[in-house]
This record gives C-alpha cells, structure tokens and sequence, in this order.
C-alpha cells in the first residue's frame, strides 16, 4: 500500500531536516554524558579552546613534541561508561605516529601536545575531535565521546 509519494527534493529536504534534528539532539545528549563524567569523577579542568579535557596524571620529563614529530604512545581507549573499545597495552603494542600528520585523529594531535615524555594523561575527547556524527561502527557510535588513558613514551628519532 503507498502511503504517500514525494517528489525527490521535497523528499531530500525533509530527510535533511530530520537529519539535522536527530544530530542535534545526539550531540546535545554528548555535551551532558561529558558533564556527567567530569562530575561524577570530580574534574575540575577546563577544556581546551576546541572542547579537548586534558588530565594530567603523571608529569614528564622529557622533551614536549612539535608538528612532524613522530611519537610513540602506550593508550586504552574506554567509552565514558569505562567499556574498553582498544588498548595497546593490551597488545603490547604501543602506537608511532606523526603529529599533525593525516592518519589520526584530530583530538590526539592536540592533547599530545601538550605533554612531555615520560608523562601519562587522560585526554577526554569529544566526538567533533574525534570520529564526530559518522562515528566507527560498531565499537564507536555517533557523537561519541571518547577517554583515553596515555603514556608519552618518546618522541622517536
């Protein structure tokens, strides 16, 4: 039985906006969970200018990296409810990467940054810096906010 027949624009439109609806309201229910979390856990840190919570847990030492450094991290990579979505820890594998070089994402090439080797931090990082409103099905939803416990092991040569 047809229920009712669209021209396409009409249809495209009304998909956009419904759409446009939705987002809103995941990435508003994204603001709260971080608000949750930052309570729950009795954060006090401010984010940085775009949305990015850096906790430091252990201060380094060692040199800060600059854009083009290539670094090596040990992370977990939990949800905000603490479920576990990947750990190179785990693996004992631990991650090399290239600081504001494509292959990441945007959030670590800030929180990194701003530490020092030898150091360890919780970066809390909110969706738009990370896989924002596609998300990485399965394991990471839409407008997810993603936690990661690192350590800056060294800037490598």
């Amino acid at each position: 039985e047809v229920v009712d027949i669209k021209d396409k624009a009409v249809f495209e439109k009304e998909k956009a906006a419904k759409d446009a609806a939705q987002n809103k309201k995941l990435a508003e229910d994204e603001q709260a969970a971080i608000q949750k979390y930052l309570s729950d856990h009795k954060c006090t840190v401010s984010p940085t200018e775009s949305g990015l919570y850096f906790i430091e847990t252990l201060a380094g030492t060692g040199e800060i990296p600059i854009s083009g450094d290539k670094v090596k991290v040990h992370y977990t990579l939990t949800t905000l409810n603490n479920d576990t979505i990947d750990s190179s820890v785990t693996r004992n594998e631990a991650l090399e990467f290239s600081v504001d070089k494509p292959g990441i994402i945007q959030g670590w090439h800030e929180a990194i940054k701003l530490m020092r080797v030898g150091g360890k931090a919780i970066w809390l990082v909110p969706s738009k810096l990370a896989y924002g409103p596609a998300g990485r099905p399965p394991m990471i939803q839409p407008f997810t906010p993603l936690l990661f416990e690192v350590e800056f092991l060294e800037r490598v040569k």
